[in-house]
C-alpha cells in the first residue's frame, strides 16, 4: 500500500485524480462544492440546495466554496473574471451558451471535458460531456496560480518547519514536520495552509501526536500522562510530532460544539485567529507549546 493511499485512509478523504492535483486549491474547492448538489432539482429562479437554476447554482457554489460573490443571471456572470480559450479550460471555469450579452445558460467546468450544470425544468443538476454540449465561450473566475506546496525554503540549522494542513471535507487540521508527509497529505486532498504553521526547534520538549480512529481527529500534547490516558481511552499514539522551545506561544482552542468528525481542538500562533475563534464560540484553553518563530 502506498503512503498516499494510507494517508487517504488515516485522514479520511478520498484521493483526488492526478489531473486535479495540478489545479489550485480554490479550483478543487469549487469542484468539490459543485459535486455536492448533483441530483438537486431544477427550479426556475432557484439559488439554494432546495432547487437551482443554472446561474443560481454557479452563484451558490462560488459563494460557499471560495467566498466569491457572483451576480445572479448569466448575462451578468459573463462579465466577471477573464475570458479563456475553450482549448485551455481549467476546473472552476464558467462555460456559457449563447451570444455574449444574450447568454441563456451557464455551467461549471470540472475537468476531463465534463461540466456540472442545472439543465432545465424537469431535470436535476447533473454532469455532461461538453463535446456533446459544446459551450460558446468561457470565463475564468479564479486565479490559475498554482497552490503553494510544503517546503523547507529558508529553514535554518536547529530549526524544523511545522506544516499545517486542513481537510475541507471533515473540517480538521493536522500538523507535521516531514515535507514528504505534508506533500502526500496535500495530494490526498488536504489544503496546505502556508501561513498557519510555525518554526519549531529540532530538540526540546517533545509534543506527542495522537489519533482518534473514531472521529479521525489528531490531538497534540506535551504531557506524557495525558498521552497515556488518551491511549487507554482508545486513541492511537502516533509519534513525537515536533518539539516545543522558544518564545512564540502556540495557542490551543477547544470547540464545545464539535460534532461528528469536526475537530474539537485547534492550534495557532496567530492571536488574531485565536480571538476570531473565541468570537465564533471556541474556548481558549492554554498555551499548548512554544515555537521559535512564525513563518
Amino acid at each position: 500500500m502506498s503512503l498516499l493511499t494510507l494517508l487517504s485512509i488515516i485522514f479520511g478523504i478520498s484521493i483526488l485524480s492526478p489531473k486535479v492535483h495540478a489545479d489550485t486549491a480554490q479550483q478543487q474547492k469549487v469542484v468539490q462544492e459543485a459535486n455536492k448538489y448533483l441530483g438537486v432539482p431544477y427550479v426556475w429562479g432557484g439559488n439554494t440546495p432546495a432547487g437551482f437554476d443554472c446561474s443560481g447554482l454557479t452563484q451558490y457554489v462560488y459563494s460557499h466554496a471560495v467566498n466569491i460573490s457572483l451576480p445572479r443571471v448569466t448575462t451578468a456572470q459573463e462579465k466577471v473574471g477573464s475570458e479563456v480559450s475553450l482549448n485551455s479550460l481549467q476546473p472552476g471555469d464558467l462555460l456559457f451558451y449563447g451570444m455574449r450579452g444574450n447568454t441563456t445558460h451557464v455551467g461549471i467546468y470540472i475537468g476531463n471535458n465534463k461540466m456540472i450544470h442545472a439543465p432545465q425544468p424537469g431535470q436535476n443538476v447533473t454532469t455532461v460531456d461538453i463535446k456533446y454540449y459544446y459551450p460558446d465561450f468561457a470565463r475564468r473566475i479564479l486565479s490559475s496560480t498554482p497552490a503553494p506546496t510544503p517546503n523547507n525554503d529558508g529553514q535554518k540549522a536547529g530549526e524544523q518547519y511545522v506544516f499545517r494542513l486542513y481537510n475541507p471535507n471533515a473540517g480538521q487540521h493536522v500538523y507535521m514536520t516531514s515535507v514528504y508527509e505534508a506533500t502526500q497529505t496535500q495530494k490526498a486532498g488536504w489544503t496546505y495552509e502556508e501561513k498557519g504553521g510555525w518554526v519549531a526547534p529540532t530538540t526540546g520538549s517533545p509534543v506527542y501526536r495522537l489519533y482518534n480512529k473514531t472521529s479521525g481527529e489528531h490531538y497534540y500534547t506535551m504531557s506524557s500522562y495525558e498521552r497515556d490516558s488518551l491511549v487507554k481511552a482508545g486513541w492511537n499514539y502516533e509519534q513525537v510530532s515536533f518539539y516545543s522551545g522558544g518564545t512564540v506561544p502556540v495557542y490551543c482552542l477547544f470547540n464545545p460544539n464539535a460534532k461528528g468528525t469536526q475537530e474539537s481542538h485547534a492550534y495557532t500562533v496567530s492571536s488574531y485567529e485565536k480571538d476570531s475563534l473565541v468570537s465564533a464560540g471556541w474556548r481558549y484553553e492554554k498555551i499548548a507549546f512554544y515555537a521559535l518563530r512564525t513563518r
